[in-house]
């Protein structure tokens, strides 16, 4: 991902010798962990929920984005004017991120910001593993694939109307490649972002 995430994840080297070379499946349970935990797999729908849309959203953008996946079950709406206001389905409640929305003053508010997952994001093919300058620091290259995909995320009407969710996919069918920083200190291994500085 081009967007750097905030989040180290570390793994126990599987050796009671901290300071053994890590192997590549050492590289691989880091970063299968980070991948998970940082919800590689999923994706913004560009509003907070429930999603109220007019009538010119509906035909247009997000729009086309929420019939499709109304029609494949994640979401679904009742007319507002010549609008729609759109809810997650029941029972795609699992494939939904909520985020927990901004401070006003002292008081915190809990707002939904609509965002799906599809599936799991793993390492397919450890390609290279690459010292950097600096110590204890790796680079390590990779394509990937998407576990646990649902139903809905391998419906080709979905795929077509979701560009994010299309990124995804082909990005695990055309084996397009990924980096991440490693960094292996004091027997762990720790993930620190998507781009070397």
């Amino acid at each position: 991902m081009k967007s750097k995430i905030a989040l180290a994840i570390s793994i126990a080297l599987l050796s009671a010798c901290s300071d053994r070379a890590p192997s590549e499946a050492d590289f691989r349970s880091a970063i299968d962990q980070y991948l998970a935990a940082s919800g590689a797999a999923c994706f913004g729908l560009g509003k907070q929920f429930p999603a109220v849309l007019n009538a010119m959203e509906l035909t247009h953008g997000v729009g086309r984005q929420f019939v499709a996946l109304e029609g494949a079950g994640v979401l679904q709406s009742k007319a507002e004017g010549s609008g729609k206001t759109f809810a997650v389905a029941s029972g795609a409640e699992q494939w939904f991120a909520e985020q927990t929305g901004k401070s006003v003053g002292l008081a915190v508010t809990r707002q939904q910001e609509g965002r799906l997952c599809a599936g799991t994001m793993q390492a397919d093919q450890i390609q290279a593993i690459t010292k950097t300058a600096k110590p204890g620091e790796f680079l390590v290259n990779f394509t990937f694939r998407l576990a646990d995909r649902p139903a809905w995320a391998t419906q080709p009407t979905v795929i077509d109307a979701v560009p994010k969710l299309a990124a995804l996919v082909n990005g695990e069918r055309l084996h397009t490649p990924r980096a991440l920083r490693v960094l292996a200190a004091e027997g762990t291994l720790r993930v620190i972002d998507a781009q070397p500085h």
